[in-house]
């Protein structure tokens, strides 16, 4: 739980919250759940990759739009 916690905080130097809010917020939720629960290192790790790459792209696409607008004003 801590290493995510970790991979949140640096992501979250160059992702705004508005955009991970979210999908970060139900990552912990589920990553804490299978902690509480005993299941392996490896599924908190799959959900937290998962999770950052979500981030990732949704981030991706916000950045895409924003320029997609700013093209379509000239």
């Amino acid at each position: 739980l801590k290493t995510a916690e970790t991979v949140f905080h640096y992501l979250g130097l160059v992702i705004p919250l508005r955009l991970r809010k979210e999908d970060e917020g139900d990552a912990l939720e589920t990553i804490n759940n299978l902690v509480a629960h005993g299941k392996s290192q490896w599924e908190v790790y799959v959900k937290l990759t998962s999770a950052v790459g979500w981030i990732l792209a949704n981030a991706a696409r916000e950045i895409v739009t924003i320029f997609a607008k700013k093209g379509s004003n000239r």
